[in-house]
């Protein structure tokens, strides 16, 4: 899937730049992340650091991001080039008549999930009751929680950013993404 997504990338950015003047010098080009780096983002970090972009005559700003970071606004201003959103953000601001397309969709599943404490008892999303549940509010994600669930004595407050909280109260859940880091053994049943 990282390579998928670093050769989605590159053809994106070379469809983009197709009908520039052909120079010696790199086009440059931008693309702004919607979390801090991480493990998602790997496939563009590899492409840089190995020198794919420049490969191709690209010289790519990656731009980190963070919490509530206007990843839309800043490609349909103009900002950026490129970013990393989700897609009900897209479809979110399509609706509002935003200047933006959707090139690529590098997971076609959600990862996203709520993050509740072992010990709650809690195996679905059905069963959320009597804690506080952090969620991003603007999410298609979190008006779906809200209105396909009961979610008895629960209190919806806007997500942290960080598991802090989490860590330290036991009857706090919180939006997060299910994903994990694959690797080759060295050889059968490392």
């Amino acid at each position: 899937m990282l390579r998928k997504s670093i050769q989605f990338l590159l053809a994106a950015v070379l469809t983009a730049t197709a009908f520039a003047a052909e120079t010696s010098d790199l086009t440059k080009t931008s693309i702004v992340l919607n979390w801090f780096p991480e493990a998602e983002h790997g496939g563009f970090y590899a492409a840089l650091v190995e020198g794919h972009y420049k490969d191709v005559g690209l010289d790519v700003t990656i731009i980190p991001g963070g919490i509530n970071v206007p990843v839309i606004q800043r490609v349909a201003t103009g900002g950026v080039d490129f970013g990393v959103a989700n897609a009900d953000q897209v479809v979110f601001a399509r609706a509002e008549d935003a200047d933006i397309v959707a090139i690529m969709a590098p997971m076609q599943i959600s990862p996203r999930i709520i993050m509740v404490h072992e010990d709650s008892g809690i195996k679905t999303l059905g069963e959320l009751s009597n804690m506080t549940l952090a969620m991003s509010p603007t999410d298609a994600f979190a008006t779906f929680i809200a209105k396909n669930y009961p979610l008895k004595n629960v209190k919806i407050v806007p997500y942290p950013g960080s598991p802090q909280i989490f860590l330290n109260d036991k009857n706090f859940a919180q939006q997060a993404y299910n994903i994990c880091l694959l690797y080759t053994s060295p050889s059968p049943r490392d």
